[in-house]
């Protein structure tokens, strides 16, 4: 079974599952790609589940290429970094004293909120 690693970051999932299932086509396993399809998506930590039930939902991952899925996964990704740096902006304008705004902008560097 194929699972997220704690740590790992989502590029790095995506390119073992291509190496995984690269060995398993030239090993002649063959998978159908809604299966192909439904393991990645199984894969991704719990943070994902939200994304996984809209792509299931609004995606068919019978017809979907690998790559489709994972062009998908990806833009889910950079939306989902990309509402957390406007939620820290928000914060950091909000802000009226300097010395808060750094702290702030300092606690989102330091936990990178947006990786």
């Amino acid at each position: 079974m194929f699972n997220h690693v704690l740590g790992e970051n989502l590029e790095m999932q995506l390119q073992l599952f291509i190496t995984l299932t690269t060995e398993m086509s030239s090993a002649e396993i063959v998978l159908p790609r809604s299966e192909v399809n439904k393991k990645l998506l199984k894969s991704l930590p719990r943070s994902w589940d939200m994304n996984v039930s809209v792509i299931k939902k609004t995606k068919d991952l019978n017809k979907m290429l690998l790559a489709e899925t994972m062009a998908v996964i990806k833009a889910c990704d950079m939306n989902d970094k990309q509402r957390v740096i406007r939620g820290v902006l928000v914060v950091i304008v909000g802000m009226d004293n300097r010395r808060n705004v750094k702290a702030v902008a300092a606690t989102a560097l330091r936990l990178r909120w947006w990786q």
